[in-house]
């Protein structure tokens, strides 16, 4: 399936880029490999369940370093 990516949604990449890249240039590209990688995962599987708090989480994880623990 093709993505296509709305002005707003390219605006929020660029948003947390610019915000986390300031703070930590490899975590910056680390999380955008994890938004990139999400979204092939979507492309490739688009009816497939993904359960959004491990996506949450797991970007919790990469922006503050919390251990966030699912309930």
């Amino acid at each position: 399936m093709k993505v296509r990516y709305r002005e707003r949604a390219l605006a929020d990449i660029d948003d947390i880029f610019l915000f986390l890249n300031e703070r930590s240039p490899t975590g910056a590209r680390n999380v955008l490999r994890s938004i990139a990688d999400a979204i092939d995962a979507l492309a490739e599987n688009p009816f497939e369940v993904i359960d959004a708090r491990l996506c949450i989480i797991r970007l919790q994880r990469l922006l503050f370093g919390q251990q966030t623990q699912v309930l």
